[in-house]
């Protein structure tokens, strides 16, 4: 006998073609090879079990933008962000194409027009909206107060905006590690 609050069964899926289909060859696409893509058609038909799949693959889409966006910042210095940042500018246009107002992408997409693109006035519109869109999702307040910090040398706002992303996402080291650096610039 088992006892829980709580419990999640994930059984895992994989994916089927109706033999029907199968004559269609490399043209279909899977979720087990959708995401493997170098490039994806202009156009294509997704055949699925409803808007789970839709959002779904906006998330995707969503955190491979995420990834794309952090390499050259967190493992290369901004060397290889030629190769990176288009990546992730797709990814995000994707994700946003699929669910246009996702959090998750337009914050990405905000991070990508300060840090890369200097459009300031895009950036901020896109952040503030995935905060008025998400309110609890952390990483938008961190970039936002990373953008106020950088824009205007707003230090306090910048780690105002930090610290709510702090206490959204607690267990969070990025937060506290930019949170210090912040208070670090303040005592200079």
């Amino acid at each position: 006998r088992i006892r829980a609050g709580s419990v999640i069964i994930a059984t895992g899926s994989h994916p089927v073609v109706p033999a029907p289909w199968r004559a269609f060859g490399d043209r279909i696409l899977t979720t087990d090879e959708f995401f493997e893509q170098d490039q994806l058609p202009g156009s294509m038909a997704v055949i699925g079990l409803g808007s789970w799949l839709f959002h779904t693959h906006a998330t995707a889409w969503a955190a491979l933008a995420d990834a794309y966006v952090l390499i050259p910042e967190y493992t290369l210095g901004h060397h290889e962000s030629n190769v990176w940042i288009p990546r992730a500018r797709d990814a995000v246009n994707r994700a946003l194409e699929i669910e246009p107002g996702m959090a998750q992408a337009l914050t990405t997409r905000g991070y990508i027009r300060y840090q890369y693109d200097f459009d300031w006035e895009n950036a901020e519109k896109d952040i503030l909206q995935a905060i008025e869109n998400e309110p609890t999702y952390a990483t938008a307040h961190q970039w936002y107060g990373e953008m106020l910090a950088a824009r205007d040398r707003d230090i306090e706002g910048g780690l105002a905006s930090i610290q709510k992303g702090a206490e959204l996402d607690p267990l969070a080291p990025i937060m506290w590690h930019v949170s210090g650096s912040l208070v670090g610039e303040m005592e200079r």
